[in-house]
């Protein structure tokens, strides 16, 4: 289990830059689309689009998962069973990949980088959406993660604009939105949440575990990278119930209190020896210091017990498009899943988008104490199908719906 879980943070948090088109890319639920490379040139010279497209029913509307990073897969096989993005029982889904990783890289590779932007991206989703109509599936819910809130709220956008200039095309039913960006990040910010959930987890260690973690030689020897990462991944989950049987940060760093002897930490050193990073696809930096971060850390570090960093991605570029979703006013249903432990997109970011939401005809903000950056998909996996359902029918939750999950911490929505 303990593997699972470390495969959702490469998988949805920081995928590195995939150089080939995989095997699973031909698998007979994979549709093709030639799009424009450049939408908005006349002359663009084409790419080939995939979208996994799983669907027997087109009475009821098709669910299409917009994933994080930028530049993260959702076609490569994320965790099966409670932890995968969408329950099975879903009858119309689609995973997309972006353009320039997973299924969609093959026409990118060591290719200009101003074919990324999150513009171009929303274009690409459009025309897919159009190819599920023409296949008679014209109702559907976007729903996007951490930069796939940004994703979702501009093809969302895209989508009303188009409409009003004639384009024949439904609006989603709703768009579903967990670990939300709200506007771009001013410099530091995308570093201070982490360091906050960092002296938030530190307050509730032993005094004697926070003494080995401030010593300058720090346990095992570790790097103060490979703790760095050991400690961004497990902050970027949570909170979890001692009775779901996944050791938490909090959990995890208090092995270290134990005598040396204990098989316990032989485990624990080498999950934090094996805790690195590979590198960012190019799609990642374009689009993170173009658009929503005036810097943006290149490594994690733990510093004489501080969440530091060492670098910083931005620096050769500058916010150029300036994302603010005020700028976004969306006319269908929207509903939020935020934790109050998110590192990745803190409470404020998820709260700006919810303020400033002011045409959407209704909007569900549910805000679930302690959970981290994948609050519905992971923290809430007890009754993600059950409130699926209710958004299907509905496009809204309410308490009475919240009822069914088990979380030892307060879940609560507010409209």
């Amino acid at each position: 289990m303990l593997k699972i879980m470390f495969s959702i943070f490469v998988l949805v948090s920081l995928t590195a830059f995939a150089h080939s088109i995989p095997d699973y890319c031909s698998r007979n639920d994979v549709f093709k689309l030639s799009l424009p490379i450049y939408p908005d040139k006349n002359s663009s010279s084409q790419f080939e689009y995939r979208y996994q497209f799983i669907g027997t029913d087109s009475s009821q509307p098709v669910v299409i998962y917009l994933p994080g990073g930028p530049g993260i897969t959702s076609m490569s096989g994320l965790p099966k069973g409670p932890y995968q993005p969408l329950p099975p029982s879903l009858i119309n889904v689609v995973y997309t990949d972006q353009r320039g990783v997973g299924c969609n890289n093959g026409d990118f590779n060591n290719g200009p980088t101003d074919v990324f932007s999150s513009q171009y991206f929303a274009e690409d989703v459009l025309a897919m959406i159009k190819d599920l109509g023409a296949k008679g599936f014209k109702k559907y819910i976007l729903y996007g993660h951490s930069f796939g809130t940004l994703h979702a709220t501009k093809t969302a956008y895209l989508i009303q604009q188009r409409r009003k200039a004639g384009d024949q095309i439904e609006l989603p039913l709703a768009v579903v939105l967990e670990g939300t960006i709200g506007r771009a990040y001013q410099k530091g910010e995308a570093l201070a949440e982490y360091e906050t959930q960092w002296l938030n987890v530190k307050s509730f260690l032993s005094p004697e575990v926070q003494e080995k973690l401030s010593s300058h030689a720090l346990p095992f020897f570790a790097s103060t990278e490979n703790w760095g990462y050991f400690i961004m991944q497990l902050l970027y989950l949570g909170r979890i119930p001692k009775s779901a049987g996944i050791p938490d940060l909090n959990a995890k760093l208090e092995l270290l209190s134990l005598p040396n002897n204990d098989p316990r930490l032989a485990s624990l050193k080498e999950q934090i020896s094996n805790s690195n990073f590979e590198g960012f696809a190019p799609s990642f930096i374009t689009i993170t210091c173009h658009e929503f971060a005036e810097d943006f850390f290149a490594r994690p570090l733990l510093l004489t017990g501080h969440f530091s960093t060492d670098g910083n991605l931005c620096n050769d570029s500058e916010l150029i498009s300036k994302f603010d979703s005020a700028d976004y006013q969306l006319e269908v249903p929207i509903i939020y899943f935020q934790g109050t432990n998110d590192a990745a997109t803190s409470m404020k970011q998820a709260q700006y988008h919810y303020k400033f939401q002011t045409h959407t005809p209704k909007k569900s903000f549910v805000n679930v104490s302690e959970a981290g950056h994948i609050s519905f998909q992971f923290s809430l996996f007890s009754c993600k199908e059950k409130l699926w359902n209710t958004i299907l029918t509905n496009q809204e939750l309410t308490s009475n719906d919240l009822k069914s999950c088990i979380w030892d911490w307060p879940v609560q929505v507010t409209h």
